[in-house]
């Protein structure tokens, strides 16, 4: 049974909430309900008619006395419908013998008469309970808004007989005035003699369909009931909230998990981009110098022949010593040997000089070239200062070290009190300054459910204001029990867990603890929840366990 894919709305109900959800059922469902129904139930009819037409009021009495065995082919049917699970007329046809004779005795004989039968029917057949534990499982679902299903029984019985009686009214009014004179008075002998086999077919016909219409809505509508019951019971409506919580919150983590992935992948790319980039600037600035220089040699030399090589040889044989240093001398002035430097300083000089026009237009154009390099290596720096505090950032993130990076934050330790708390008021100003007496007192009244809430809201704000548990709106007994075992003594938590479970018995399973029980517990509250008693019980947990610290370092 996977209560994610029910197709009704699941909540508490009333009795007659749930009876309207079962008639609701039955109009989205009529086709295969009524399809069901009579494809069973029309041959065994026809065939009984055809048999006994002498003795059809014998032959009516005992089909009417089976009808709880069709109608078990209806809750099968509903029953994997309301969960999305629709079996066709073919498969329901070939299960009737499985699930139609099961306790079948009991359901004929003394189970036959009882006016809770349609809601009781479902814990035979869908949870497969007999003797005593389907006696105290009836005994849970019977403890209230079981009236309900009887008064749907003795309704519809109501009903049969006002449409038995207005259906035969019926048929004398549209039967031809000529047909009535001929029988005169013997009209009523001729619908309710045993000689007259037309008059009891028109009866059988009348009596099974009537039977056949009103058999979905009596059963539906004690399904839904028993709906309701387990909808309150084990707290379907909780469960269903909590699930989607869950399903919520695995795809959130889904897609973190997708983002981390796809963070992790850029982090490379990013460091590759960044050493390629570096790479190729490096490679262009050294080939710069190179081809101009490459392009002035060629230029130089583009004008020297063949001619002039050999006349240049001769005449480098019949040089001198001196004249080939002098030569040489020449050769490493000119370019490209020769170096020539530039320095260039930033000076303010008013005095304007109105015939250097040309000076100073060189130095100027000098300055802003300048200026244009050294903003360009501003910006360079600037953008490798973004590049690495991106990947610092990445880091962190997908590493989780940001507690690395926290100095000198200390975290303020807020107590979180909720103002409710799994349907308890959990403001301190509407408690009074004995709980524990006042809730015995509204226990031996009768006030079983008021004295419960009142100890366990007084407890509760007890473990907030002193030993800092901070419960959230949305907690249940379960996650509070498992956060007062990490945050509260031992004896206080141990006193919890007892409260507790006894709560969750009582409120969700109807099951009414000891009085010995609770007033143990009223007894014991003020030895462990007073302030002074309080303060020294968590004060000697604290020094015991600085005290055992101590002893392992």
């Amino acid at each position: 049974m996977n209560l994610q894919s029910i197709t009704a709305k699941v909540k508490p109900r009333l009795g007659w909430e749930a009876l309207d959800l079962g008639f609701r059922m039955v109009q989205h469902h009529w086709r295969d309900l009524y399809t069901l129904w009579f494809g069973i139930t029309l041959p065994i009819f026809i065939l009984g008619v055809l048999l006994f037409h002498n003795h059809l009021l014998w032959f009516l009495i005992a089909f009417w006395w089976i009808k709880p065995l069709f109608d078990t082919s209806l809750l099968n049917y509903i029953s994997q419908a309301l969960f999305d699970q629709r079996p066709g007329f073919k498969q329901s046809i070939q299960q009737f013998p499985s699930y139609a004779f099961k306790q079948w005795f009991a359901a004929l004989t003394w189970r036959r008469f009882s006016l809770t039968r349609p809601m009781d029917l479902a814990v035979s057949q869908l949870e497969n309970l007999s003797g005593n534990s389907r006696s105290r499982r009836l005994g849970t679902l019977h403890a209230f808004n079981a009236g309900a299903c009887s008064w749907l029984t003795l309704l519809f019985l109501f009903f049969h007989l006002l449409f038995y009686v207005n259906l035969l009214l019926l048929v004398v009014w549209l039967t031809p005035d000529i047909y009535l004179q001929q029988l005169g008075d013997d009209v009523i002998d001729w619908l309710w003699s045993s000689e007259s086999i037309s008059g009891q077919i028109i009866q059988a016909t009348l009596i099974y369909l009537l039977l056949g219409f009103f058999s979905p809505f009596h059963m539906l509508g004690g399904f839904s009931i028993y709906i309701n019951q387990r909808t309150i019971l084990e707290a379907w409506d909780i469960e269903l909230v909590f699930r989607q919580l869950a399903q919520r919150i695995n795809k959130q983590q889904h897609k973190t998990r997708r983002r981390n992935r796809v963070q992790l992948l850029c982090v490379p790319v990013l460091c590759l981009m960044m050493i390629t980039l570096s790479e190729s600037q490096a490679v262009i600035s050294e080939n710069q110098p190179v081809t101009s220089e490459n392009q002035t040699a060629i230029s130089e030399n583009q004008p020297v022949t063949s001619e002039n090589k050999e006349l240049k040889q001769e005449q480098q044989k019949n040089l001198t010593k001196q004249q080939a240093k002098q030569q040489i001398n020449d050769i490493l002035d000119n370019e490209p040997f020769r170096r020539h430097q530039q320095q260039s300083q930033v000076t303010f000089d008013f005095d304007w000089d109105w015939n250097s026009n040309d000076q100073k237009q060189e130095s100027s154009d000098f300055n802003i070239l300048s200026f244009f390099k050294s903003l360009a290596t501003i910006a360079e720096w600037l953008l490798w200062l973004v590049v690495i505090f991106i990947v610092f950032w990445l880091i962190v993130k997908l590493t989780d070290l940001k507690h690395f990076f926290r100095f000198g934050k200390k975290k303020t330790i807020k107590q979180n009190q909720p103002d409710l708390l799994f349907g308890l008021d959990m403001r301190a100003d509407s408690l009074p300054k004995h709980p524990e007496k006042n809730s015995w007192q509204l226990w031996q009244k009768g006030q079983h459910r008021q004295a419960l809430s009142l100890l366990l809201k007084a407890t509760i704000v007890q473990l907030i204001e002193h030993c800092h548990c901070d419960f959230e709106a949305g907690d249940t007994e379960l996650e509070c029990a498992a956060l007062v075992r990490r945050r509260a003594p031992k004896n206080c938590s141990a006193y919890f867990d007892e409260l507790i479970q006894i709560w969750r018995l009582y409120a969700y399973g109807h099951q009414l603890p000891k009085p010995e029980k609770v007033e143990h517990l009223c007894n014991s509250w003020p030895s462990l929840f007073s302030d002074s008693r309080f303060n020294q019980t968590v004060s000697m947990e604290s020094s015991v366990a600085s005290n055992n610290s101590g002893a392992a370092t």
